[in-house]
């Protein structure tokens, strides 16, 4: 799959993206957390990603970037971000809150992130809170940090 590497101007930092394609049998929207699809990208030269239920994860892929709001259909090819600022991902709905700098990797409920005060294993970071969540807040900015 072609990674794209773009230096962001407003903060400097590089930027990685990478193409997929949607295996998750619904449509991805901005900001939903991926991992690999490792059954069906097995079978395949391209990289197949879907959502979890699992908390910790350590198939991380990305986060879905998609700011035109359309989504990535099933079967799509999208675009995820594994390194820098995202703006907008999803968020555990039963979190209150999140403080600046929390570690978050993959939580119960697909697509979204939650915050861990566990030691993280390789492949199970998503990145770090870049704004402290409220309890009104479905999407929190997160510096995206996928190895």
């Amino acid at each position: 799959m072609m990674q794209k590497i773009i230096n962001n101007p407003e903060s400097g930092v590089p930027e990685i993206f990478e193409e997929f394609y949607n295996s998750s049998g619904g449509t991805l929207t901005h900001g939903m957390v991926v991992v690999e699809d490792l059954a069906t990208t097995a079978k395949s030269p391209y990289r197949y990603c879907t959502t979890t239920t699992s908390a910790v994860n350590q198939a991380v892929a990305g986060v879905v970037f998609d700011p035109s709001g359309n989504g990535v259909l099933n079967g799509a090819r999208g675009l995820i971000m594994r390194r820098g600022y995202h703006p907008a991902v999803t968020v555990d709905s039963s979190d209150s809150s999140i403080s600046i700098g929390a570690v978050l990797v993959t939580h119960t409920v697909a697509g979204e992130v939650g915050d861990t005060t566990a030691a993280v294993t390789a492949g199970a970071l998503v990145g770090y809170a870049a704004e402290a969540l409220t309890a009104a807040d479905t999407v929190i900015a997160v510096r995206v940090d996928v190895k």
